[in-house]
């Protein structure tokens, strides 16, 4: 019993704590990679939406006057293909103009406020961009789990304003995406 006592205390003394230093330093460095990870694709993300956001076809659908743009520039393969699960275009008042869920190759409206855990107020950091900024993005909860999403003020093509809305684009977030 002395010898299984002595034994566990230069273990608990030696190899325990090497054991939680090694196994804290590899948890440290898999956060490192992730955030890398992530931050990489917040920012092509945020770089996909501001090509559609600051377009006078976009500015115009969002004014109601460009019904057809949806048909001729929303096709959910493409956009299902780059990763884009949710897209949303508000107006000024953050209401929601059109919404899709790009799943199973159609578009098929989607409720922003069901599909978001924290209530979309005009005080919504996705609707406040900041100044010398093309937009915002990150990570948001959500009921169908976290989201990578990204939001831009809908500009005219050479990016100017003012803005007469919001668009946003947003991607479940996968343990692929991490791994």
């Amino acid at each position: 019993a002395c010898l299984a006592l002595g034994t566990y205390g230069a273990i608990s003394l030696t190899i325990f704590p090497a054991f939680e230093e090694f196994e804290a330093d590899a948890t440290m460095e898999a956060i490192v990679r992730v955030e890398r990870v992530m931050d990489a694709d917040r920012l092509t993300f945020e770089t996909m939406l501001v090509e559609y956001a600051h377009w006078n076809d976009m500015r115009n659908f969002a004014l109601g006057k460009r019904p057809e743009f949806v048909e001729e520039n929303l096709n959910p393969d493409y956009w299902r293909a780059i990763g884009v699960d949710y897209i949303f275009v508000f107006d000024e008042q953050g209401e929601v103009v059109w919404s899709t869920d790009t799943a199973m190759g159609e578009l098929r409206p989607v409720n922003p406020h069901e599909l978001l855990e924290a209530p979309l107020t005009d005080k919504h950091p996705l609707f406040s961009t900041p100044p010398g900024t093309d937009g915002v993005s990150g990570m948001i909860r959500s009921h169908a789990g976290p989201l990578l999403i990204a939001a831009a003020p809908i500009l005219t093509t050479y990016g100017e304003g003012p803005p007469v809305g919001t668009m946003v684009i947003a991607r479940k977030i996968r343990a692929s995406m991490i791994e």
